[in-house]
């Protein structure tokens, strides 16, 4: 039964220090992806986010949350994974991307060039550094009703009915972290160094879509759904940069649709750490038939079934 191919890339979170260190070390392709990549963050920051990711020194469970180093790191590696499955013949016919993702997800669609999109990306940092943020993320699971109390930290991503994601500034998130451990809340605060999707990081929104401003769109090769809602396509690219990384995120619904859109399709974990596949399974109709593949994780690399032949028997 041929399927349609869906690539989910991830965000902020789902990063870990040496991801994609035995497919560097395998593949031409993603090692040159990575490469050039690479030289641009040379060019522009003066050191190689290569060295500092796979430094032999550093452990993949050594905390990894600074965003000067995370954020690239995420697009670059999500980046050089779909290039190398598109060399294997593996044609997406629809993109999906959470958050940082979606620049990611922009980029292999032609909807935005490459360099362009990547210097904005490295340029995040210093803006998020400059306007003071703060702040913080939990991953909270379990049977959850609507969460609210008095530090006023908000839902900032709906993964499941019994996942979600809440942000804050540090205040916030230190109250509901005694909060959660006091009602026996089964959660873990996620290596980011800031509140996105929530007002923690609205001080910030003036300069980043400044920056975003010389970003220009075109009509994409590969169509995207974003992960945020418009009534139609008429929006510009510093409000849409912007509204990637500042607005609440619904995956449950992203699924819903993509399952409406594209039943029985195959969904492509883009990302190291294997997450996307539980999130998408949970969100699947009961009568779903789509799959979901995770060819790299934290604990194994496997792109060997990742072809077109053996894609054809799932």
């Amino acid at each position: 039964m041929e399927r349609p191919i869906i690539f989910l890339f991830p965000g902020q979170g789902s990063q870990y220090l040496q991801m994609g260190k035995e497919i560097f070390t395998q593949s031409k392709v993603f090692r040159t992806e990575m490469e050039q990549l690479d030289q641009i963050v040379q060019n522009e920051e003066g050191y190689s986010l290569i060295n500092y990711l796979y430094d032999p020194t550093k452990k993949k469970n050594i905390p990894f949350f600074e965003t000067i180093y995370s954020h690239p790191a995420i697009f670059m590696t999500g980046y050089a994974l779909a290039k190398t499955l598109m060399a294997q013949g593996i044609k997406p016919d629809l993109l999906y991307g959470v958050s940082l993702g979606e620049y990611t997800a922009m980029a292999v669609s032609g909807q935005v060039d490459t360099g362009d999109i990547f210097r904005f990306i490295l340029k995040q940092p210093s803006i998020f550094k400059s306007s003071r943020l703060n702040g913080g993320m939990l991953s909270v699971f379990g049977n959850l009703p609507v969460f609210e109390n008095e530090d006023h930290i908000e839902v900032a991503v709906i993964n499941g009915a019994n996942h979600i994601v809440l942000s804050g500034n540090s205040a916030q998130v230190s109250n509901t972290e005694k909060y959660l451990k006091n009602y026996n809340k089964t959660y873990y605060r996620l290596p980011v160094e800031y509140g996105f999707h929530s007002s923690a990081i609205e001080d910030a929104k003036k300069p980043f879509q400044e920056h975003a401003g010389f970003i220009k769109r075109t009509y994409p090769k590969i169509p995207v759904l974003s992960c945020v809602n418009y009534s139609d396509d008429s929006f510009s690219m510093p409000k849409h940069c912007w509204n990637i990384i500042r607005n609440k995120m619904d995956f449950r619904q992203a699924v819903w649709q993509l399952e409406n859109k594209m039943p029985n399709a195959l969904y492509v974990d883009l990302g190291f750490s294997g997450t996307m596949v539980n999130m998408a399974k949970t969100n699947f109709r009961k009568d779903s038939n789509s799959i979901v593949l995770a060819p790299i994780t934290m604990f194994r690399t496997d792109l060997s079934k990742m072809n077109m032949r053996s894609l054809g028997d799932c």
